[in-house]
């Protein structure tokens, strides 16, 4: 299984809530192996992610001023791409249940 993108509006006014399935961009969402194996990557937390390394444990919700954030570590994690891969894999057991 892959992981995907969901974008989920509330409407103000009428408080009902409209979903939308996005593509991620090649590359950036991955495997769901990608939630233990590579988001919580040593190399990818000290180039300053806190959004992804948190998929390890569940999913994200981001919302307000987060989405410019997770933008932008996205963007972030993109220009360092050749440094990521080159890094030595280490595994996380993750704390979440199977």
């Amino acid at each position: 299984m892959t992981l995907s993108i969901t974008l989920v509006r509330l409407d103000a006014a009428t408080g009902e809530v409209e979903q939308e399935l996005l593509e991620p961009p090649e590359g950036i969402a991955g495997f769901e192996s990608t939630r233990s194996d590579l988001w919580p990557a040593p190399i990818v937390v000290s180039l300053g992610a806190r959004y992804l390394p948190r998929l390890a444990d569940g999913d994200l919700w981001i919302e307000g001023a987060d989405r410019e954030g997770l933008r932008a570590e996205c963007e972030l994690l993109l220009a360092n791409l050749p440094a990521i891969c080159s890094a030595p894999a280490t595994p996380r057991t993750s704390s979440r249940s199977g």
